[in-house]
């Protein structure tokens, strides 16, 4: 399987899509968090559905999509049912569910396995779940791989027809690390290691580590991508007060 698939479609395309007419399958849910109605981003136009793996990216994208006061977002995440896990960062869907409902945000949640839709129609299916009838655009962590950015737009964009959104796209990665550290604080959580793929780095850096300027420094001197876009690692959000 290819880095592609084993970190943004995590459920190859082949178990995701034989034979799914014939079984039956759990649905996505919407769970409710927005606590007042008629709140204001609830009220200019349709809410905008931000993919949430429960990584740093993704929370990063978060925090830029909420300094938009008048838009309403919601977060989407996917999971293996079976395991109860979020495929691409193996982040507990409890947590991530856990996070929605203490930040007040609506979140959809989208089982994938061997059993349901292809993955880009169970996503679908979870969009229609959305309140207000239609989605302004889906906002997507992705940074500067080419064929991940591309596969969304060909398979929400041009099929589905949603529009895409990439607020970190080939953004300086130093801009990107200042703008993590203020939403940290802003949001008090850190960002930690899940799990370290690259072997150089496994010998420095270990799942449970902060995610931090020292952490950084030591990916860099490994002259490894410090956003582990190559697939060198992968990073959580945590309550800054919890443990691992």
């Amino acid at each position: 399987m290819s880095s592609y698939y084993a970190r943004h479609c995590p459920f190859s395309h082949e178990r995701c899509q034989h034979g799914a007419s014939q079984r039956m399958f759990e649905k996505p849910r919407y769970i409710k968090n927005s606590r007042v109605r008629d709140d204001s981003r609830s009220t200019c136009r349709p809410p905008v559905v931000l993919f949430f793996s429960g990584g740093k990216d993704s929370f990063l994208s978060l925090a830029l999509a909420l300094k938009d006061s008048h838009t309403k977002v919601i977060l989407l995440s996917t999971y293996d049912p079976a395991m109860g896990m979020n495929g691409i960062q193996q982040v507990p869907i409890f947590e991530i569910e856990n996070f929605a409902s203490m930040n007040e945000l609506d979140l959809i949640t989208v089982p994938i396995s061997s059993n349901s839709l292809p993955y880009t129609d169970m996503v679908h299916l979870g969009l229609q779940l959305v309140p207000e009838g239609k989605v302004d655009a889906l906002i997507f962590g992705d940074i500067h791989l080419e064929h991940i950015r591309r596969w969304r737009e060909d398979e929400f964009s041009a099929r589905l027809g949603y529009l895409c959104r990439f607020p970190l796209w080939r953004q300086d990665y130093s801009a990107l690390i200042k703008l993590l550290r203020m939403a940290c604080l802003e949001y008090k959580v850190n960002i930690v290691f899940c799990a370290i793929y690259d072997d150089d780095l496994r010998e420095k850096l270990s799942p449970g580590m902060l995610y931090d300027d020292l952490a950084i420094q030591t990916i860099i001197e490994s002259g490894k991508d410090m956003f582990g876009e190559n697939g060198e690692f992968h990073t959580r959000v945590q309550l800054a007060c919890s443990s691992v």
